[in-house]
């Protein structure tokens, strides 16, 4: 996959947590430390798939959402 297309998926997982719910967000904008939990977390996730299932589909489709809120960070806490 080219970098493009990479971009492109990050772009639509964007786009999906930009329809989440306040109840998901809290309603507000992160901060940095708080996207910060977040990476943690979703990258434990990430880690966990890979160990209990075979191949790498499931751990590649949380690293897609550490990606995606990597990019949210910047784009909230960037001047």
């Amino acid at each position: 996959m080219d970098r493009k297309d990479v971009y492109n998926l990050v772009d639509a997982e964007r786009d999906y947590q930009d329809t989440l719910g306040s109840d998901r967000i809290d309603g507000h904008k992160h901060l940095v430390g708080e996207e910060l939990v977040l990476l943690q977390v979703y990258t434990q996730k990430a880690l966990d798939a890979w160990v209990n299932n075979p191949g790498e589909i499931k751990a590649m489709a949380v690293v897609l959402k550490v990606a995606a809120i990597a990019v949210r960070c910047i784009e909230n806490n960037t001047p």
